[in-house]
């Protein structure tokens, strides 16, 4: 799937005040020069840049700046480093730095030259060998991250990335662990200085919004809502408002991935709605259970592939015709 990925960081929108002090400000702590706004959010803006001390391009994560929350912000950019810093894995964005200066906080990170997941999404529904690879790599990166303790909290399309190039398959990045936290046992959903829930409403477990415990599989169950979107084309749980929206999470399954698309397996579509029950102890337990599950399906779809390509088309049994079209003599 070489065809879906170009340059780019993040979701683009309009550039806040912070990217006109950063234009008069391009540089960080001496060493890491601002070429690029890559991509905007709630909470900053990213930027590649360039580490003119191992000379290697970066991403760097400007917190923007409020006047009633800048500790909060020092706080998130903090969090987040802390948090991505020990994580030492080819799925998960490496944290290089961190730091404070004249216009707020920043996070130094790994540039990843790829295409936003969210932004392939808007393409449609991936091949069935795209998907696999995806789901494996995304899984993969999870646990280790779950191995740990760590919980994203805010998984969502926008913070995968797919890092690749026309002649290499892609790779899978998770982004953002600004929301995540470590906990040994289910902790409650945190919320933000409004009391407002933290996360991605189409992607939330129902335990977020009923502000129950959560644990690692609030992130399985959003990572089976962007499985279900990847293979059918559309969002798992979608309504006209909040309150319908927060229903459909909690009390109603999103249609069959089978009904939406003939040629997922059985076994693909099982898999898939195994993220997506309601109740966290009814879903898969790990990462490493769903990623064991996931390879079983894919030897089973491998096997009968190689079986299908190894039996020869049946005989014809239309009469052959000659140059006129007549049939010939048998």
């Amino acid at each position: 799937m070489t065809s879906m990925l170009h340059a780019s960081h993040d979701n683009l929108a309009s550039p806040s005040p912070l990217a006109a002090d950063v234009a008069t400000m391009p540089w960080i702590a001496q060493r890491f020069e601002l070429q690029e706004l890559v991509g905007c959010g709630g909470l900053g803006e990213v930027y590649k840049a360039m580490d003119h001390r191992l000379e290697r391009p970066v991403a760097v994560k400007r917190m923007r700046r409020f006047s009633d929350d800048g500790r909060a912000m020092v706080e998130q950019a903090w969090r987040e480093a802390m948090t991505t810093s020990c994580l030492q894995h080819p799925n998960i964005v490496t944290i290089f730095d961190y730091g404070l200066d004249e216009l707020g906080a920043y996070v130094v990170m790994e540039y990843v030259d790829g295409e936003n997941f969210e932004q392939c999404l808007d393409r449609g529904p991936l091949h069935l060998d795209d998907f696999l690879r995806f789901a494996q790599e995304s899984l993969e990166g999870l646990a280790a991250a779950h191995a740990t303790g760590l919980i994203h909290r805010d998984i969502k399309p926008g913070n995968f990335m797919l890092q690749g190039s026309i002649t290499a398959p892609f790779h899978v990045k998770i982004l953002d662990f600004g929301l995540a936290k470590y906990v040994q046992v289910p902790t409650p959903q945190t919320v933000d200085q409004y009391n407002a829930l933290m996360g991605s409403l189409h992607y939330m477990a129902p335990e977020q919004f009923l502000r129950l415990p959560i644990d690692h599989r609030a992130d399985l169950y959003s990572l089976g809502c962007i499985f279900h979107e990847a293979l059918t084309g559309s969002i798992a749980f979608d309504a006209e408002t909040i309150a319908a929206l927060i229903d459909l999470h909690v009390n109603v399954l999103p249609p069959s991935v089978l009904e939406l698309r003939p040629d997922v397996t059985p076994e693909l579509d099982q898999w898939v709605q195994h993220f997506l029950q309601k109740e966290s102890t009814d879903r898969y337990q790990s990462a490493l259970d769903a990623l064991d599950d996931l390879k079983l399906i894919r030897a089973a779809m491998d096997d009968h592939a190689r079986a299908a390509a190894a039996t020869p088309p049946a005989a014809s049994t239309a009469l052959r015709t000659g140059r006129g079209g007549f049939p010939k003599s048998l």
